[in-house]
């Protein structure tokens, strides 16, 4: 949990979020419903912040700021619905409102997808407001910072800047990085994750 603390900046990036994150909800969820209680764990520092970091790593053109291994957009997160409820805060959900609309990418590789029918049954799309903060940051071993002109406007400015070390894990051997989206198009770009052209590891993003 102390990966978390700084503002819940989660220190490997977007997809493994949804990664680590999701195990951790599943536990807490788990206790809550067989002890009633989760023995203070969602209350552990940035924990339940985390969840804005999760919604501000993506610009409202549809691109993630895919440092750390990220391959991109994950499809539906279940993990994050937890979250919604927790927090009793549905604007945490608007990224994920466009896969609960017609063309949605609902499955894209997620092996958590059926926590979703646990996650979100109060969840109603008329509901799902935009976030009203344009600006979010988190130190940590992996700093990071983004801006936004506008959550729904897919024309809109989004920047993101990323600290760290080159030891950090799937850091990319990198010290930081940063992206922008201007139009739709993104300007500046992490490489984000590579295939690994080894006989033993083909296609994996080691």
């Amino acid at each position: 949990m102390k990966a978390y603390e700084a503002n819940g900046n989660y220190p490997e990036g977007y997809n493994y979020w949804g990664y680590g994150t999701s195990y951790n909800v599943f536990f807490i969820s788990a206790l809550e419903r067989l002890f009633k209680t989760d023995f203070g764990l969602s209350a552990k520092p940035g924990f339940l912040n985390t969840a804005a970091y999760y919604e501000n790593m993506v610009s409202s053109a549809g691109n993630v700021f895919n440092y750390a291994d990220c391959g991109g957009i994950d499809g539906l997160q279940p993990a994050i619905f937890w979250f919604a409820e927790k927090l009793n805060n549905q604007s945490v959900l608007w990224n994920e409102r466009p896969n609960l609309i017609n063309n949605g990418t609902v499955a894209k590789w997620n092996r958590f997808l059926p926590a979703f029918l646990i996650w979100a049954g109060n969840v109603d799309i008329k509901d799902i407001s935009p976030p009203k903060n344009h600006l979010w940051n988190g130190n940590g071993v992996n700093p990071v910072a983004v801006m936004r002109t506008s959550w729904q406007d897919p024309n809109s400015i989004y920047v993101g800047f990323k600290g760290g070390s080159p030891s950090n894990s799937h850091g990319h051997m990198d010290a930081g990085s940063f992206v922008m989206d201007a139009d739709g198009v993104r300007w500046s770009m992490d490489l984000g994750m590579q295939a690994c052209p080894c006989t033993n590891c083909i296609g994996s993003s080691r």
